[in-house]
């Protein structure tokens, strides 16, 4: 489907073997594009010649993108386009766009030696998907101004598709993490508008500072009873498993919780991870809003709400996530609560469901609930995280050094538009100049990224 402003391509594939199947779904436009100009971000374009091919497409994460994940690598399994709108531009300026309420993994590309323009998109097909065995693509193509490039492409793209970068905070500044406001000298002179955990929402609310409670987190952590990790030899996975199951218990009061809605990893067992940091083990979840721990979250938000209320002694303004779950999903059970197809797996040659994908949906149902309400919704962990969760979120942040590179801002500008981004820095703080605080603050500043500060200790 055409307008003036763009075309509408919906792709539709469906399986009539009965058997799993992983696909690379390929759309090309025929290009003779030599001399014309590659579009990585915002600012940064490669000239394009008569070989290579030209992406911009990292890896999916199994962690969310938090300082205690540093060393967890990007997977092999499914590359995905670090944008969501991709441009090459030489006499004409073309891009391909994705609407953000559909999660899918692809990428886009240019390939010198077939002269082609193209989109791909990793799909599996299996029978437990509703409705079984189908799955469902679109996507955009517009047109764009060469002299900007993706500035063009994105400035289109924001008119054409305003409901996915609405804002809902009544005032932007900067982020506080846990520690009174009361507590600070001149306090107005910080512009501070987001308080972490909301330790006073009666004094936030005389200042005009948001108040947000920590909601949810990238996976829940637990330790095993009698062991200690310096000394004692591996815990059977029998034994995590009971730690897990006890800690999940605990948390909501349901013993069932953790086995409706924990991943399987690629044995097909419940999947737990070793960890280093707030405890010995950690284990994602399915957040969908369908399944048990979704609808349980879901369940706390009124009483949460009137918590702070009672206890408190002010208005909580909303719900503030350090990351949300990812990880990947083998449970065939969980594909047919799914509102985006599964992967595939090319070395365990089956499929699988990209679990960030499961967390947007739950994104979204909060967001709908909270901005019902006039509340709001944050996350840390921003900047690696999928574009997917941006229409749900009101303020991006992430907890970052002393030098965010250039391709990071552009990329936090590009998902948030006009919406804030806030950071905090970590660091040895007696060790930096005041001349490294200037540099950053300034760095910031020219993104429309409001700086702001944390504490020095690794996280964890």
């Amino acid at each position: 489907a055409a307008t003036k402003e763009l075309i509408n391509v919906h792709l539709s594939v469906r399986d009539t073997s009965g058997a799993d199947r992983g696909l690379l779904i390929r759309f090309a436009l025929p290009i003779q594009a030599e001399g014309w100009r590659w579009w990585d971000d915002l600012d940064r374009a490669r000239p394009m010649g008569t070989s290579g091919t030209f992406e911009n497409s990292r890896g999916i994460r199994e962690f969310a993108a938090l300082p205690e994940w540093r060393d967890k690598p990007e997977l092999s399994v499914g590359k995905s386009a670090v944008n969501f709108c991709n441009a090459v531009t030489g006499p004409v300026g073309l891009c391909y766009a994705v609407p953000l309420d559909q999660p899918r993994i692809f990428r886009v590309g240019y390939d010198a030696a077939s002269r082609s323009f193209y989109i791909v998109y990793d799909v599996a097909l299996a029978k437990e998907t509703q409705p079984p065995g189908e799955a469902e693509f679109t996507f955009h193509v517009y047109r764009c101004d060469p002299q900007w490039g993706l500035r063009s492409a994105l400035d289109r793209y924001y008119r054409l598709f305003p409901q996915f970068f609405t804002k809902h905070v009544r005032r932007q500044g900067q982020w506080m993490a846990f520690s009174s406001l009361s507590e600070i000298d001149n306090v107005n002179e910080f512009r501070f508008a987001y308080q972490e955990g909301a330790p006073e929402p009666g004094y936030d609310d005389r200042l005009g500072v948001d108040s947000l409670t920590y909601f949810t987190h990238a996976g829940m952590f637990a330790n095993i009873p009698d062991y200690n990790p310096e000394t004692d030899p591996e815990p059977s996975y029998e034994r995590q498993l009971a730690a897990m199951r006890a800690q999940f218990a605990r948390q909501t009061g349901k013993a069932e919780i953790f086995d409706a809605s924990a991943l399987f990893d690629v044995k097909d067992r419940l999947a737990i991870a070793r960890t280093a940091v707030y405890g010995h083990i950690i284990a994602q979840y399915n957040l969908d809003p369908d399944l048990p721990y979704g609808q349980y979250m879901l369940g706390t938000i009124d009483r949460v709400f009137q918590d702070f209320r009672q206890r408190r002694g002010g208005e909580l303004d909303g719900f503030y996530y350090d990351g949300i779950t990812t990880g990947i999903n083998y449970r065939r059970e969980h594909f047919r609560y799914a509102g985006y197809p599964p992967i595939w797996d090319p070395v365990a040659k089956k499929p699988l469901l990209y679990n960030y994908f499961s967390s947007v949906e739950f994104a979204k149902a909060t967001a709908e609930r909270l901005h019902a309400e006039g509340k709001i919704t944050m996350m840390n962990g921003a900047l690696g995280s999928s574009y997917y969760t941006a229409p749900y979120l009101d303020v991006m942040g992430a907890e970052t050094g002393l030098r965010i590179d250039r391709a990071s801002f552009n990329y936090v500008r590009t998902i948030c538009w006009q919406k804030p981004f806030v950071t905090l820095l970590k660091g040895n703080f007696s060790q930096l100049t005041a001349d490294d605080f200037a540099g950053f603050m300034k760095r910031c500043v020219a993104f429309g990224v409001f700086p702001g500060f944390f504490d020095w200790p690794t996280s964890g």
